[in-house]
């Protein structure tokens, strides 16, 4: 982190199955990357390409954890915070386009100075070896517009 910037989150970003050892009750607070990953949204930003994208191949079909601490920005109506207020939230992907709004990943991108159009072509060799993951269709209900993307399917998912 830079000094004199915020922690806003703390995520474990690599764990292979949310089946592998974790107890029943934890394992719907893993989210799953396959989404993430295949969309170009997820990155790293200051590595190499080529690490880049060895580390997304590895985390297709991984899970995360992920707790936002930190309110830090301001948009729309909704206001950022100069102190941490308030307890860590746990935080899910996306996982259909339509659900992240438009003008929140433009924005990341220009900050950023990230290509997420290039790193969706570039990883489109990734979908033979994308697997249905636990999650996917969580959050369904809530982006009723969204639409789906090969490669990002439900475990429990009936065939479309």
């Amino acid at each position: 982190m830079k000094r004199g910037g915020r922690g806003t989150r703390r995520g474990d970003p690599a764990a292979p199955s949310r089946d592998g050892g974790a107890p029943d009750a934890e394992k719907p607070s893993w989210h799953p990357h396959n989404y993430e990953v295949l969309s170009g949204r997820l990155a790293a930003p200051g590595l190499p390409e080529a690490a880049e994208t060895a580390l997304m191949k590895h985390l297709l079909n991984s899970y995360g954890k992920t707790w936002h601490t930190w309110h830090t920005h301001t948009r729309g109506d909704v206001s950022g915070t100069e102190l941490p207020l308030g307890g860590p939230k746990p935080m899910w992907s996306f996982d259909r386009d339509g659900e992240c709004d438009e003008e929140l990943r433009r924005d990341r991108d220009r900050a950023m100075d990230l290509d997420t159009s290039a790193r969706h072509s570039a990883r489109a060799s990734f979908l033979p070896l994308a697997r249905p993951q636990h999650g996917v269709d969580a959050m369904r209900d809530d982006f009723p517009g969204a639409v789906g993307v090969p490669g990002v399917r439900d475990v429990d998912a009936t065939a479309d």
